[in-house]
């Protein structure tokens, strides 16, 4: 079965993306808005689902 369209374009920006983060040019912490606790993640879920209105780029769970 080839593969998606989906699957190749991944096989081709997975690596661009991760060379851009290693020289630099891109910096990951700057696409952070929101940090939740695990324990909280229910909120973390709804504010992302709101992205919009809560004006969410990337949320992230921590331990």
């Amino acid at each position: 079965m080839p593969a998606s369209r989906s699957e190749s374009a991944q096989s081709v920006t997975t690596p661009r993306l991760l060379q851009t983060v290693t020289t630099g040019k891109l910096q990951p912490r700057r696409l952070i808005t929101h940090r939740f606790p695990l324990d909280d993640i229910m909120r973390a879920y709804d504010v992302f689902a709101n992205a919009a209105h809560e004006k969410t780029l990337k949320v992230v769970l921590i331990n």
